[in-house]
């Protein structure tokens, strides 16, 4: 395989106040070192940091000295929640901008969705504290949201690259919010396909099983009024 000769290739190394651009092709030379890429970024972190979590050092890839892992879905964002958790063992989401979706950088619910990816991501990669700490988050920053709003924010984005194991928190989360009827929610009406466009989407028979468990909720609380 040739070497990646690309240069523009903007590197992190460990501790991360430090910012220094590295040529692909030099990496191969940086031993004991491991990579972690997404889009066209990446860390540079040392062995003691990943084999803090031994089921995550378990994802990378290793051929001699180089040890790389891919993170599969990751946008710039819940990426580098990722490093600072692995640098510090906390959840910090230091994007004073989003860049990683034009659409919801002119939204104010990024609250919302940067720590869902990053729960989906700790969950795809086994960083089992680090999703915890997400989840809570994207629960924070959804419980200020109406239902048809994170709905949207949903169908909006459409970023979704996951199996069932790591949609879990967000599908436990929304039916948590279906069967919880907010004050002057009792006859709201959310028309799942007024937020999709035409395309197939595999989701949609996910949303509207909420929307059904929705429905259902508030017939029994007007019941009871």
């Amino acid at each position: 395989m040739r070497p990646n000769t690309n240069t523009n290739m903007k590197w992190t190394t460990a501790p991360y106040a430090v910012e220094i651009k590295v040529p692909a092709w030099l990496l191969d030379k940086l031993k004991d070192k491991y990579k972690l890429l997404w889009n066209a970024t990446g860390a540079i972190l040392k062995r003691d940091v990943i084999y803090a979590h031994p089921e995550f050092a378990g994802h990378f890839e290793t051929s001699g000295a180089d040890r790389v892992l891919r993170l599969s879905g990751a946008c710039s964002c819940s990426a580098n929640i990722l490093v600072f958790y692995l640098l510090t063992g906390t959840y910090q989401d230091i994007s004073g901008r989003c860049g990683c979706d034009n659409f919801l950088e002119r939204r104010t619910d990024r609250g919302f969705h940067r720590p869902l990816r990053a729960n989906m991501l700790a969950i795809k990669y086994d960083l089992h504290e680090l999703s915890t700490m997400a989840k809570r988050e994207f629960h924070k920053e959804g419980n200020q949201l109406k239902l048809k709003e994170i709905l949207q924010i949903l169908c909006d984005i459409r970023w979704f690259e996951s199996d069932d194991n790591e949609e879990k928190d967000l599908v436990e989360y929304l039916f948590e919010r279906a069967a919880s009827i907010r004050p002057g929610e009792e006859n709201e009406t959310i028309v799942l396909k007024d937020y999709l466009d035409d395309e197939e989407w595999s989701y949609e028979a996910m949303f509207n099983s909420v929307l059904k468990k929705r429905a259902e909720m508030q017939a029994l609380k007007r019941q009871a009024s």
